[in-house]
């Protein structure tokens, strides 16, 4: 069955950041290119249901670096048993503080 414009169809919706209802706004060629949330109105892209992107490897937990976590947990329970120290990450260089800036300009009128 051809998709036809205001026919319902489930997209991921930006703005909501769930799989919602959503009517066709645009077709090209046969495939649905742009869609309506029902719930919010917010008119998006056809995204075919997917999500929204993966967090960045630099800001997640790498799978070693969890297990390593849990681990330390498991052992730091049981009596008698001492957890392997971890690899430390390299630390990152401090951040530049900021100097405070001058206004210039004139003065403001009450």
């Amino acid at each position: 069955m051809t998709p036809r414009l205001g026919d319902i169809i489930e997209d991921h919706c930006s703005r909501c950041t769930r799989l919602m209802d959503h009517s066709i706004v645009a077709v090209v060629n046969g495939e649905v290119v742009k869609v309506r949330c029902r719930t919010c109105q917010h008119e998006h892209i056809y995204r075919r249901g997917h999500g929204a992107r993966k967090r960045s490897l630099d800001r997640a937990m790498d799978k070693k670096a969890a297990f390593d976590a849990v681990l330390a947990s498991i052992l730091a329970a049981q009596p008698g048993a001492a957890p392997e120290p971890a690899e430390e990450p390299p630390e990152k260089p401090a951040a530049k503080p900021k100097t405070a800036t001058k206004r210039v300009g004139k003065a403001r009128r009450k």
